[in-house]
């Protein structure tokens, strides 16, 4: 028994597909929506990050890029159930099943390609997370104070806190 039979690779490759599909359209959906809020800011300070000698579209799209891996951490555990629902049943309606099912392939063996895919994707999750994302982090945390309108190298406000007796103690003092 060959591992990759012909069917095999044929659901792979519509899983994979309608994977990249659902991946980039829900990834658009949230760039767009958040897009809208960050260009708005950012568009109040233009000046203030142009002064820095940064040019304000670079910047925005710096922090997209650094944003994407944190954004598919948090939507590849939602698109790739999404992407087998769809990808079986575009293979239904397209009455590819059920040829498979009468050429005597068990159930279990049309979904293999799909269950070891979400293995494949669960290991890159892991991956990318504890080697990609931590050095990523500062950069983006970076970006986003430039783009929501903050200082890039110090906190510009200082908490207060109050004791019971009424005394103020500052984080600067």
């Amino acid at each position: 028994m060959t591992p990759f039979r012909r069917h095999d690779r044929y659901v792979l490759r519509a899983f994979w597909t309608t994977f990249i599909a659902v991946l980039l359209f829900f990834t658009l959906i949230v760039i767009v929506l958040d897009a809208t809020e960050r260009i708005r800011k950012l568009s109040r300070n233009w000046d203030q990050v142009a002064a820095r000698g940064q040019h304000p579209l670079l910047v925005l799209g710096e922090y997209y890029l650094t944003f994407l891996p944190f954004l598919w951490m948090k939507l590849l555990a939602f698109c790739a159930p999404a992407a087998s629902i769809f990808c079986l049943s575009r293979l239904n309606l397209r009455n590819e099943l059920l040829p498979l099912a009468s050429a005597g392939v068990p159930v279990r063996r049309i979904a293999l390609p799909i269950a070891l895919s979400g293995l494949i994707i669960a290991g890159m999750v892991l991956v990318v997370q504890e080697t990609v994302v931590p050095p990523l982090n500062r950069r983006y945390m970076r970006l986003a104070r430039i783009v929501m309108r903050n200082s890039p190298d110090r906190v510009t406000q200082v908490p207060h806190y109050h004791d019971p007796g009424g005394g103020r103690l500052s984080m600067q003092a």
